[in-house]
């Protein structure tokens, strides 16, 4: 799977619009990204913590939290 590698003149996307742009993964990130797409609410122009803040609010299932947590780390990487 191919990921979004920045160069040296471009910044590191926004962390929910990154995390919307995942919707084809098959895995935890895709599954949160798709959840995301769905919720009429979710912070698009969001950091994590707005992201984080929106599943408590949801009282989403801990593996959405573990996802979020995946796809900080993985969005971090950037």
């Amino acid at each position: 799977m191919k990921h979004f590698k920045p160069d040296a003149t471009t910044a590191r996307p926004n962390f929910a619009r990154w995390l919307l742009a995942q919707q084809k993964r098959d895995d935890q990130i895709g599954e949160l990204a798709k959840a995301a797409r769905r919720d009429p609410r979710f912070p698009i122009e969001g950091c994590v913590a707005d992201v984080g803040t929106r599943l408590n609010k949801l009282e989403a299932d801990p593996d959405m939290h573990c996802a979020l947590e995946d796809a900080e780390l993985e969005w971090l990487s950037y």
